[in-house]
């Protein structure tokens, strides 16, 4: 892959959540990934442990060095740089609903942030687990557990 003459492009992987880099983590996954795409690709990962605070200030110092790309985990990741990263395209994933995040458009997001969602209506998540595993959840038919009417009216049954 041939590099601008500025040199090497430079990746953040940010996940709010407390994890070790060294552990299969997401942003370590990724990074594995990421290097055997391209080896010369240099990936920084950084981790709020769960801190807004944290969050907050790292994001901040990851806007001003300089990234080409800011990959962020979670959907606390892409709220709090919502608000904090302002020159660093963005790339989303593991993020429930971003159109409550910021995210004006799925077809087309633009400001510069992109991503992959796992939002997926609950009715549509339990037709689809249904196929997959059927008779799984037969205890949630209506009349089988009184103590879930709620599942009664999303179920497709």
């Amino acid at each position: 892959m041939r590099y601008p003459f500025w040199g090497q492009p430079r990746v953040a992987i940010f996940d709010f959540d407390a994890r070790s880099p060294e552990s299969l983590s997401d942003a370590a996954y990724i990074q594995q990934r990421l290097s055997e795409v391209d080896p010369g690709l240099h990936i920084d990962q950084y981790s709020a442990g769960g801190e807004e605070a944290t969050a907050i200030t790292t994001l901040k110092e990851i806007d001003e060095r300089g990234y080409a790309l800011l990959i962020l985990i979670t959907s606390d990741a892409l709220r709090i740089a919502n608000h904090f990263v302002k020159r660093t395209p963005c790339l989303f994933t593991n993020v429930n609903n971003p159109l409550f995040l910021g995210i004006r458009d799925l077809s087309e997001p633009g400001n510069m942030r992109s991503g992959v969602t796992y939002y997926v209506p609950i009715r549509d998540q339990i037709a689809f687990f249904l196929t997959v595993v059927p008779g799984t959840w037969n205890c949630a038919k209506p009349g089988t557990n009184a103590r879930m009417p709620a599942l009664n009216r999303i179920l497709p049954w």
